[in-house]
C-alpha cells in the first residue's frame, strides 16, 4: 500500500517478492497503478472516483488500512506459527529501510 507505486523502494521489493515465488497482492485505490499491474491479485478499495492528486491531498488511506488489518488478522489466525515467522521477517526487512 503506497501513494506512489513506482518509488525506489516499493517496486524493487515487490519484484524481489515475485522473483522469490511470492504471490504479490496490492491494496490500492487505483486499479491501473504500476503496483497493481505487477500484482497477481489487486484489491481495490478507495474513496470513489478521484484523481491521484485528490486521493493524496483530500482523502485518507482508511479504506485500505481497514482492509489490510482484516486480512492480517484472518491470515494470522489461519496460519498461526507461519504467520508469526512471516511477521518477524517483514519487521526485519522494514527496519532495514527506516532511514529512507
Amino acid at each position: 500500500m503506497t501513494p506512489d507505486a513506482v518509488t525506489s523502494s516499493v517496486k524493487p521489493m515487490a519484484q524481489a517478492a515475485k522473483d522469490a515465488g511470492a504471490t504479490l497482492v496490492s491494496i490500492t485505490a487505483f486499479a491501473r497503478s504500476p503496483l497493481a499491474a505487477m500484482a497477481d491479485i489487486s484489491l481495490v478499495a478507495g474513496m470513489g472516483d478521484l484523481s491521484f492528486r485528490e486521493e493524496v491531498t483530500v482523502t485518507s488511506r482508511i479504506p485500505q488500512t481497514i482492509l489490510m488489518a482484516g486480512l492480517i488478522a484472518a491470515l494470522s489466525e489461519e496460519l498461526a506459527e507461519v504467520a508469526t515467522a512471516a511477521k518477524a521477517l517483514a519487521l526485519e526487512v522494514i527496519s532495514g529501510n527506516l532511514d529512507e
